[in-house]
């Protein structure tokens, strides 16, 4: 993971990167296994890797924040900025004519899946996802994230409905990893 430098030309191009690099594919695999169409609002996802460079930066003496510490702020921030959105084809439809970009249009290719109650938690389970993938990926580490899927279940519920600090997400994952 790459240490950021606002101050850089290169900056822009590295939230790119961390983007393309982690959220990317585990986007790719939620489309996959949820049958979910998933619409990206791309600024909100930028705003969540420059604030978790700067939640990570702001930490007092912590010189080299190790992978839990990274998953809980990406975590953090992602379900505090809610970047993603399940929609159906009904509601890209909607959006289009509305954006004026078409009088009327025909889609092909999109799920024929209908919403289901679950859909309003893509957040959750993206920060989930990507905090996991993070410690899985880390230099010397290649550990697992566990869980049960009731406890998954509830703590994706809970991630939605409380407030959870970057530190206390943090905590949750080392806990659930072997």
């Amino acid at each position: 993971m790459v240490d950021f430098d606002e101050s850089s030309k290169d900056y822009r191009d590295q939230v790119r990167n961390t983007i393309q690099h982690w959220f990317t594919p585990v986007i790719l695999k939620m489309q996959g296994k949820f049958c979910w169409q998933i619409m990206i609002d791309g600024g909100a996802l930028e705003e969540c890797v420059v604030m978790t460079h700067r939640s990570l930066k702001s930490l007092q003496n912590v010189p080299a924040p190790n992978q839990f510490k990274k998953a809980g702020h990406y975590a953090y921030w992602i379900r505090k900025l809610k970047p993603l959105q399940v929609i159906t084809e009904t509601k890209l439809r909607e959006i289009l004519i509305k954006a004026g970009k078409v009088k009327e249009i025909e889609l092909t290719g999109m799920s024929s899946c209908k919403p289901r109650p679950g859909d309003r938690y893509v957040n959750e389970i993206f920060a989930f996802c990507v905090g996991a993938g993070i410690i899985k990926a880390y230099p010397l580490g290649g550990k697992v994230v566990r869980i049960k899927e009731n406890m998954f279940n509830d703590l994706i519920v809970t991630c939605r409905y409380e407030t959870y600090s970057p530190s206390s997400l943090s905590l949750l994952f080392e806990a659930l990893t072997v």
